[in-house]
């Protein structure tokens, strides 16, 4: 991009009404992954990075981080890779709240293999290389509508890996460089929503409870779940109370000692 073109897109993202905070896309550089940084299996769920969600009904497919700082063609440290077929699938991001209007969707991809994706729009193929690509894309967003889709959920001709990185969704019709944020800040941007916490240890047969002051409010009380239990003493870890601030857990234990971690899910 040009020094002039850089200016003149500065200019007309000013009178949009952002020069910061513009990405509404949280984790469009797939830097956090708090459940796992490589899963296999077919869901319509929550399984991969941070706040994306993808679709891929009966086929099994693999998504798993990849490094890509070394590759100066994207902007990011981390892409998104999915090991695909031909049936159908799809990635998309719920921002919370989106307003009514005129917004410009822009990410990068490349695959392993060149090939076609209804990238956005079932109704809008796109040819996919093994080079990195931006796609800019200007979309109207009707009032109630909150699912950003990258790929949208129908039958796909490309069978390999396909690489996404650097997402961005900002007010208006111009597409500007990839907005960084902070580790840090990313983190607690992702925790509003998911958060990987508690490791709880147990020394007696006794029933031990437990209680967390979340590091980020979250965006409701959670539902949770066991990541991981790594001694067979435990041998049950009901959650007796959450709120979007904390948790309460109650672990009933024969003996010997224990740990065990929690996913707590407010995702939309």
């Amino acid at each position: 991009m040009s020094k002039a073109r850089g200016l003149a897109d500065l200019g007309n993202v000013y009178s949009d009404g952002a020069l910061s905070n513009r990405n509404m896309i949280i984790n469009g550089g797939f830097e956090v992954w708090q459940r796992s940084t490589d899963t296999t299996g077919t869901y319509f769920a929550y399984k991969t990075a941070d706040r994306w969600r993808h679709y891929n009904g009966a086929m099994s497919m693999r998504s798993y981080r990849v490094n890509v700082s070394s590759d100066t063609d994207v902007p990011t440290q981390y892409a998104l890779g999915l090991e695909v077929t031909s049936a159908q699938w799809g990635l998309k991001q719920i921002v919370e709240y989106v307003k009514a209007g005129t917004y410009t969707l822009s990410f990068y991809i490349k695959a392993s293999v060149a090939g076609t994706l209804n990238l956005y729009d079932p109704s809008e193929s796109v040819a996919i290389t093994t080079d990195w690509q931006r796609v800019e894309k200007v979309i109207t967003v009707s009032s109630g509508q909150n699912d950003i889709f990258i790929v949208k959920n129908t039958a796909q001709s490309l069978v390999g890996t396909v690489y996404i990185t650097g997402v961005q969704l900002e007010v208006g019709d111009t597409a500007t460089p990839f907005e960084h944020r902070s580790y840090g800040e990313e983190l607690a941007l992702c925790q509003r929503y998911t958060q990987a916490t508690g490791v709880i240890a147990t020394n007696n047969p006794s029933t031990r409870w437990a209680s967390w002051l979340l590091p980020v409010v979250m965006r409701a009380a959670p539902t949770v779940t066991n990541l991981s239990v790594d001694s067979p003493s435990i041998t049950t870890l009901p959650v007796y109370d959450t709120a979007p601030a904390r948790f309460h857990q109650n672990n009933s234990v024969v003996g010997g000692t224990g740990t065990a971690t929690f996913i707590l899910d407010a995702e939309l």
